[in-house]
Protein backbone atom coordinates (compact mmCIF):
# COMPACT_ATOMS: atom_id res chain seq x y z
CA UNK A 1 0.00 0.00 0.00
CA UNK A 2 2.02 3.53 -1.27
CA UNK A 3 1.95 6.64 0.96
CA UNK A 4 -0.76 8.31 -0.59
CA UNK A 5 -3.36 5.71 0.04
CA UNK A 6 -1.86 5.67 3.78
CA UNK A 7 -2.48 8.96 3.83
CA UNK A 8 -6.02 8.83 2.52
CA UNK A 9 -7.06 6.22 4.93
CA UNK A 10 -5.55 7.62 7.89
CA UNK A 11 -7.69 10.99 6.87
CA UNK A 12 -10.69 9.09 6.40
CA UNK A 13 -10.07 7.31 10.07
CA UNK A 14 -9.43 10.89 11.26
CA UNK A 15 -12.35 12.51 10.15
CA UNK A 16 -14.87 9.53 10.63
CA UNK A 17 -13.65 9.64 14.59
CA UNK A 18 -14.19 13.79 14.81
CA UNK A 19 -17.34 13.32 13.47
CA UNK A 20 -18.28 10.63 15.74
CA UNK A 21 -16.81 12.74 18.87
CA UNK A 22 -18.52 16.04 17.47
CA UNK A 23 -22.14 13.96 17.09
CA UNK A 24 -21.68 12.72 20.56
CA UNK A 25 -21.40 16.05 22.00
CA UNK A 26 -24.11 17.50 20.07
CA UNK A 27 -26.30 14.76 21.45
CA UNK A 28 -25.19 15.62 24.95
CA UNK A 29 -26.11 19.16 24.58
CA UNK A 30 -29.00 18.09 22.95
CA UNK A 31 -30.22 16.21 25.49
CA UNK A 32 -29.83 18.61 28.36
CA UNK A 33 -31.92 20.79 26.45
CA UNK A 34 -34.73 18.32 26.20
CA UNK A 35 -38.19 19.46 28.11
CA UNK A 36 -40.33 16.89 29.50
CA UNK A 37 -44.37 18.31 29.20
CA UNK A 38 -45.67 17.68 32.74
CA UNK A 39 -48.67 19.98 32.20
CA UNK A 40 -50.87 16.88 32.16
CA UNK A 41 -52.24 14.96 34.14
CA UNK A 42 -53.43 17.48 36.53
CA UNK A 43 -56.63 18.15 38.48
CA UNK A 44 -58.40 20.19 40.07
CA UNK A 45 -60.68 19.90 43.56
CA UNK A 46 -63.66 21.70 44.46
CA UNK A 47 -66.37 21.38 46.47
CA UNK A 48 -70.00 22.44 45.16
CA UNK A 49 -70.99 25.69 46.32
CA UNK A 50 -75.14 24.93 46.29
CA UNK A 51 -75.93 28.07 48.43
CA UNK A 52 -74.89 32.16 48.20
CA UNK A 53 -76.06 34.23 50.93
CA UNK A 54 -78.80 36.92 49.42
CA UNK A 55 -77.16 39.35 52.70
CA UNK A 56 -73.75 39.21 51.88
CA UNK A 57 -74.43 38.45 48.18
CA UNK A 58 -71.07 37.03 46.80
CA UNK A 59 -70.00 34.15 45.51
CA UNK A 60 -66.57 32.72 46.51
CA UNK A 61 -65.14 29.31 44.90
CA UNK A 62 -61.90 27.64 46.61
CA UNK A 63 -60.58 25.22 44.55
CA UNK A 64 -56.84 23.54 44.41
CA UNK A 65 -55.23 22.39 41.30
CA UNK A 66 -52.35 19.43 41.37
CA UNK A 67 -49.83 18.93 38.47
CA UNK A 68 -46.43 17.42 38.38
CA UNK A 69 -44.70 20.38 37.18
CA UNK A 70 -42.43 22.80 38.15
CA UNK A 71 -42.81 26.63 37.50
CA UNK A 72 -46.13 26.57 35.78
CA UNK A 73 -48.07 29.77 35.46
CA UNK A 74 -51.81 29.32 35.86
CA UNK A 75 -54.94 31.57 35.39
CA UNK A 76 -58.58 30.55 37.06
CA UNK A 77 -61.61 32.13 35.55
CA UNK A 78 -64.77 32.13 37.45
CA UNK A 79 -67.24 31.87 35.06
CA UNK A 80 -71.04 32.33 35.99
CA UNK A 81 -74.73 33.49 34.78
CA UNK A 82 -77.00 35.56 37.15
CA UNK A 83 -80.74 34.31 37.08
CA UNK A 84 -79.65 32.31 33.77
CA UNK A 85 -78.76 35.54 31.83
CA UNK A 86 -75.32 37.51 30.31
CA UNK A 87 -72.35 35.31 31.20
CA UNK A 88 -69.40 36.99 33.03
CA UNK A 89 -65.93 36.03 33.63
CA UNK A 90 -63.79 37.10 37.18
CA UNK A 91 -60.15 35.78 36.87
CA UNK A 92 -57.32 35.33 39.27
CA UNK A 93 -53.87 34.96 37.55
CA UNK A 94 -50.63 33.27 39.45
CA UNK A 95 -47.14 32.16 38.11
CA UNK A 96 -44.12 30.07 38.94
CA UNK A 97 -46.30 27.85 41.10
CA UNK A 98 -44.60 24.31 41.98
CA UNK A 99 -47.11 21.27 42.17
CA UNK A 100 -50.20 22.61 43.99
CA UNK A 101 -51.94 26.05 44.34
CA UNK A 102 -54.94 26.86 46.14
CA UNK A 103 -57.06 29.51 44.30
CA UNK A 104 -59.65 31.67 45.95
CA UNK A 105 -61.77 33.47 43.14
CA UNK A 106 -65.37 35.70 43.60
CA UNK A 107 -67.66 37.22 42.09
CA UNK A 108 -68.68 41.22 42.36
CA UNK A 109 -71.05 41.41 44.94
CA UNK A 110 -75.39 40.48 43.03
CA UNK A 111 -78.02 42.36 43.29
CA UNK A 112 -80.70 41.84 46.29
CA UNK A 113 -83.23 41.07 42.98
CA UNK A 114 -81.01 37.94 42.37
CA UNK A 115 -82.06 34.39 42.33
CA UNK A 116 -80.06 32.48 41.25
CA UNK A 117 -76.54 31.99 40.27
CA UNK A 118 -74.47 29.17 38.33
CA UNK A 119 -71.09 29.14 37.66
CA UNK A 120 -67.73 26.94 36.38
CA UNK A 121 -64.13 26.89 37.14
CA UNK A 122 -62.01 27.00 34.30
CA UNK A 123 -58.08 26.70 34.58
CA UNK A 124 -55.18 27.49 32.37
CA UNK A 125 -52.19 26.25 33.11
CA UNK A 126 -48.96 26.72 30.99
CA UNK A 127 -45.69 25.32 31.07
CA UNK A 128 -41.74 27.16 30.53
CA UNK A 129 -42.03 25.43 26.33
CA UNK A 130 -45.84 27.02 25.89
CA UNK A 131 -47.66 23.76 25.77
CA UNK A 132 -51.13 24.75 27.72
CA UNK A 133 -53.06 22.63 29.00
CA UNK A 134 -57.29 23.49 29.86
CA UNK A 135 -58.98 22.21 33.50
CA UNK A 136 -62.71 22.27 34.06
CA UNK A 137 -65.27 21.88 36.91
CA UNK A 138 -67.92 20.50 36.87
CA UNK A 139 -66.98 19.80 33.29
CA UNK A 140 -66.12 22.19 29.77
CA UNK A 141 -69.77 22.30 29.05
CA UNK A 142 -71.91 22.19 32.33
CA UNK A 143 -72.66 24.54 35.16
CA UNK A 144 -73.41 24.50 39.08
CA UNK A 145 -76.39 25.45 39.86
CA UNK A 146 -76.82 27.76 43.01
CA UNK A 147 -79.82 29.17 44.52
CA UNK A 148 -79.48 33.02 46.53
CA UNK A 149 -81.35 32.12 49.68
CA UNK A 150 -81.17 33.82 53.31
CA UNK A 151 -82.35 30.48 55.18
CA UNK A 152 -81.83 26.88 55.41
CA UNK A 153 -84.03 24.37 57.29
CA UNK A 154 -83.30 20.99 58.37
CA UNK A 155 -85.36 17.94 60.22
CA UNK A 156 -83.48 17.50 63.84
CA UNK A 157 -84.66 14.31 65.30
CA UNK A 158 -85.54 13.69 69.01
CA UNK A 159 -83.68 10.14 68.95
CA UNK A 160 -80.53 11.13 66.95
CA UNK A 161 -80.43 15.00 66.77
CA UNK A 162 -79.10 16.71 64.01
CA UNK A 163 -77.26 19.56 62.09
CA UNK A 164 -78.58 22.84 60.53
CA UNK A 165 -76.10 24.35 58.47
CA UNK A 166 -76.42 27.62 56.48
CA UNK A 167 -73.58 27.96 53.24
CA UNK A 168 -72.84 32.02 53.21
CA UNK A 169 -71.61 31.06 49.74
CA UNK A 170 -67.99 32.48 50.56
CA UNK A 171 -65.49 29.31 50.80
CA UNK A 172 -62.88 31.53 51.62
CA UNK A 173 -64.48 31.59 55.44
CA UNK A 174 -66.63 29.48 57.41
CA UNK A 175 -70.44 28.80 57.32
CA UNK A 176 -73.58 29.10 59.99
CA UNK A 177 -74.60 26.09 61.70
CA UNK A 178 -75.90 24.28 64.39
CA UNK A 179 -75.23 21.17 66.05
CA UNK A 180 -78.33 19.86 67.95
CA UNK A 181 -77.46 16.18 70.33
CA UNK A 182 -80.03 13.39 70.92
CA UNK A 183 -82.20 14.56 73.17
CA UNK A 184 -82.64 18.27 72.38
CA UNK A 185 -85.87 17.74 71.69
CA UNK A 186 -89.07 16.16 72.93
CA UNK A 187 -89.89 15.59 69.08
CA UNK A 188 -89.07 15.90 66.08
CA UNK A 189 -88.18 19.31 65.00
CA UNK A 190 -87.97 20.93 61.29
CA UNK A 191 -85.71 23.71 62.57
CA UNK A 192 -84.85 26.85 60.44
CA UNK A 193 -81.61 29.40 60.27
CA UNK A 194 -82.39 32.82 58.57
CA UNK A 195 -79.89 35.44 57.96
CA UNK A 196 -81.40 38.85 58.33
CA UNK A 197 -80.82 41.97 57.05
CA UNK A 198 -79.45 45.04 59.53
CA UNK A 199 -82.19 47.31 61.48
CA UNK A 200 -81.59 50.61 60.50
CA UNK A 201 -82.67 51.22 63.67
CA UNK A 202 -82.46 49.44 67.33
CA UNK A 203 -83.56 49.24 70.80
CA UNK A 204 -80.98 48.70 72.93
CA UNK A 205 -80.43 45.75 74.98
CA UNK A 206 -79.93 46.16 78.94
CA UNK A 207 -76.18 46.65 78.48
CA UNK A 208 -76.70 49.94 75.97
CA UNK A 209 -75.46 48.39 72.24
CA UNK A 210 -76.94 50.18 69.91
CA UNK A 211 -77.38 48.60 65.79
CA UNK A 212 -74.25 50.28 64.90
CA UNK A 213 -72.09 48.08 66.32
CA UNK A 214 -74.59 45.02 65.06
CA UNK A 215 -72.46 43.02 62.17
CA UNK A 216 -74.61 39.94 61.62
CA UNK A 217 -78.50 38.95 62.48
CA UNK A 218 -80.08 35.66 62.57
CA UNK A 219 -83.16 34.16 63.49
CA UNK A 220 -83.55 29.95 64.89
CA UNK A 221 -86.92 29.38 64.38
CA UNK A 222 -89.35 28.29 66.00
CA UNK A 223 -88.75 30.82 68.33
CA UNK A 224 -88.42 30.36 72.18
CA UNK A 225 -88.11 27.07 72.40
CA UNK A 226 -86.22 25.87 75.51
CA UNK A 227 -83.41 23.33 74.35
CA UNK A 228 -82.85 19.48 76.28
CA UNK A 229 -79.47 19.71 76.23
CA UNK A 230 -77.15 22.47 74.93
CA UNK A 231 -76.45 22.86 70.98
CA UNK A 232 -73.32 23.92 69.45
CA UNK A 233 -74.00 27.02 67.62
CA UNK A 234 -71.59 28.96 65.12
CA UNK A 235 -72.65 32.07 63.14
CA UNK A 236 -70.60 34.06 60.07
CA UNK A 237 -70.65 37.55 60.49
CA UNK A 238 -68.99 38.41 57.60
CA UNK A 239 -66.18 40.45 55.92
CA UNK A 240 -67.96 44.13 56.49
CA UNK A 241 -66.17 44.77 59.92
CA UNK A 242 -62.28 44.72 60.61
CA UNK A 243 -63.08 44.32 64.09
CA UNK A 244 -61.31 41.62 65.87
CA UNK A 245 -63.82 41.20 69.27
CA UNK A 246 -67.35 40.72 69.40
CA UNK A 247 -70.43 39.10 71.65
CA UNK A 248 -73.31 37.04 70.73
CA UNK A 249 -76.68 37.91 72.03
CA UNK A 250 -80.07 36.10 72.11
CA UNK A 251 -83.63 38.03 71.95
CA UNK A 252 -86.97 36.47 71.91
CA UNK A 253 -88.46 39.43 70.35
CA UNK A 254 -85.31 42.15 68.61
CA UNK A 255 -86.37 44.19 71.50
CA UNK A 256 -84.61 42.94 74.85
CA UNK A 257 -81.10 41.37 74.64
CA UNK A 258 -78.98 39.10 76.08
CA UNK A 259 -75.39 38.17 76.30
CA UNK A 260 -74.41 34.77 75.04
CA UNK A 261 -71.32 33.28 77.72
CA UNK A 262 -68.28 31.86 76.60
CA UNK A 263 -68.47 33.06 72.68
CA UNK A 264 -64.87 31.71 71.08
CA UNK A 265 -63.98 34.26 67.80
CA UNK A 266 -62.31 32.72 64.63
CA UNK A 267 -61.15 35.74 63.11
CA UNK A 268 -59.44 33.20 60.29
CA UNK A 269 -63.03 31.89 59.46
CA UNK A 270 -65.14 34.85 60.49
CA UNK A 271 -67.31 32.81 62.82
CA UNK A 272 -68.04 33.60 66.72
CA UNK A 273 -68.98 30.48 68.30
CA UNK A 274 -71.15 29.21 71.41
CA UNK A 275 -73.01 26.48 73.13
CA UNK A 276 -76.98 28.18 72.85
CA UNK A 277 -80.17 26.83 75.32
CA UNK A 278 -82.72 28.26 73.51
CA UNK A 279 -83.87 29.47 70.00
CA UNK A 280 -84.69 32.84 68.91
CA UNK A 281 -83.27 35.90 67.10
CA UNK A 282 -78.95 35.58 67.51
CA UNK A 283 -76.77 38.65 66.88
CA UNK A 284 -73.43 39.70 66.42
CA UNK A 285 -71.95 42.91 68.31
CA UNK A 286 -68.65 44.46 67.62
CA UNK A 287 -67.69 44.32 71.66
CA UNK A 288 -66.00 46.99 73.64
CA UNK A 289 -65.04 50.34 72.82
CA UNK A 290 -63.77 50.58 69.35
CA UNK A 291 -60.48 51.30 67.64
CA UNK A 292 -60.09 53.93 65.16
CA UNK A 293 -60.23 50.61 62.56
CA UNK A 294 -63.13 49.24 63.90
CA UNK A 295 -64.89 52.16 61.67
CA UNK A 296 -62.72 52.47 58.66
CA UNK A 297 -64.04 50.55 54.90
CA UNK A 298 -62.71 47.15 54.99
CA UNK A 299 -62.17 47.64 51.46
CA UNK A 300 -59.77 50.09 50.01
CA UNK A 301 -60.12 49.90 46.48
CA UNK A 302 -63.85 49.70 44.73
CA UNK A 303 -64.46 49.32 40.91
CA UNK A 304 -67.80 51.66 39.96
CA UNK A 305 -70.90 49.41 39.69
CA UNK A 306 -69.40 46.43 41.38
CA UNK A 307 -69.00 47.34 44.89
CA UNK A 308 -68.98 50.72 47.79
CA UNK A 309 -66.66 51.61 50.22
CA UNK A 310 -69.08 51.07 53.64
CA UNK A 311 -67.32 52.40 56.48
CA UNK A 312 -68.33 50.36 59.65
CA UNK A 313 -70.09 50.61 63.35
CA UNK A 314 -71.24 54.58 62.37
CA UNK A 315 -75.01 55.64 63.24
CA UNK A 316 -76.87 59.41 62.76
CA UNK A 317 -75.06 61.88 64.33
CA UNK A 318 -72.17 60.55 62.57
CA UNK A 319 -70.65 61.92 59.59
CA UNK A 320 -68.40 60.88 56.81
CA UNK A 321 -66.31 63.37 54.23
CA UNK A 322 -64.75 62.30 51.15
CA UNK A 323 -62.00 64.69 49.75
CA UNK A 324 -59.61 64.60 46.49
CA UNK A 325 -56.33 65.01 46.25
CA UNK A 326 -56.67 68.49 46.11
CA UNK A 327 -58.21 69.03 49.15
CA UNK A 328 -61.88 69.95 47.90
CA UNK A 329 -64.54 68.35 49.68
CA UNK A 330 -66.50 66.39 47.18
CA UNK A 331 -69.45 63.88 49.17
CA UNK A 332 -70.71 64.53 52.49
CA UNK A 333 -72.32 61.27 53.97
CA UNK A 334 -74.72 62.16 57.53
CA UNK A 335 -76.47 59.24 57.63
CA UNK A 336 -77.07 55.35 56.56
CA UNK A 337 -79.39 52.98 55.53
CA UNK A 338 -79.97 49.54 56.61
CA UNK A 339 -76.39 48.48 55.35
CA UNK A 340 -74.44 51.51 57.04
CA UNK A 341 -72.91 54.54 55.85
CA UNK A 342 -71.52 53.65 52.01
CA UNK A 343 -69.94 56.10 49.44
CA UNK A 344 -70.40 54.75 45.35
CA UNK A 345 -68.09 56.73 43.92
CA UNK A 346 -70.47 59.59 43.58
CA UNK A 347 -70.22 63.38 43.93
CA UNK A 348 -72.78 65.33 46.21
CA UNK A 349 -74.33 66.26 42.55
CA UNK A 350 -74.97 62.69 41.76
CA UNK A 351 -72.43 61.96 38.82
CA UNK A 352 -69.33 60.21 39.31
CA UNK A 353 -65.90 60.91 40.87
CA UNK A 354 -62.82 60.43 38.01
CA UNK A 355 -60.65 57.39 39.24
CA UNK A 356 -58.33 58.03 41.67
CA UNK A 357 -57.14 58.41 45.12
CA UNK A 358 -59.13 59.66 47.76
CA UNK A 359 -59.26 61.34 51.44
CA UNK A 360 -62.32 60.96 53.97
CA UNK A 361 -62.54 61.87 57.28
CA UNK A 362 -64.93 60.09 59.52
CA UNK A 363 -66.45 61.97 62.58
CA UNK A 364 -67.86 60.30 65.59
CA UNK A 365 -69.57 61.82 67.64
CA UNK A 366 -68.83 60.23 70.95
CA UNK A 367 -65.01 60.50 69.91
CA UNK A 368 -63.11 63.94 70.05
CA UNK A 369 -61.16 63.41 67.15
CA UNK A 370 -61.19 62.91 63.04
CA UNK A 371 -60.00 59.20 61.60
CA UNK A 372 -58.85 59.56 57.85
CA UNK A 373 -57.42 57.49 55.62
CA UNK A 374 -57.39 57.29 51.75
CA UNK A 375 -59.55 55.09 49.29
CA UNK A 376 -59.19 54.16 45.70
CA UNK A 377 -61.92 54.61 43.01
CA UNK A 378 -61.54 52.95 39.61
CA UNK A 379 -64.49 53.85 37.03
Amino acid sequence: MNNKIICLLSSLVIVIFAAVFSYAADYKVFSAEIVFSSVTPASITHSAITTVSSINGILKAKAYVDFGSNNLSAVADLRYYVNGQSLNISTVSKGAINHRTEFYIATPKLNSSDTSVSYQLKITLQDSSGSTSYLYWPSSSTYQSVNIVNSSSNVVTASGGGTVKFESGNQQYGDTEIVFSSGTFATDQTITITELTLPSMSPSYSGGVSTSQMVALYSVTPLGITLGAPARATFYYGTETSATRFELMRSDDQITWEKVSNVTTDLTNKTVSADITKTGYYAIYVSGSLSDNDYRPAKRVVVQGRDVFKFNNLSDGDSVKIYNVNGKRIREIKSGDAEGFKWDGRRDSGSYAESGTYIYQIKVKDKGKLISGTIAFVK
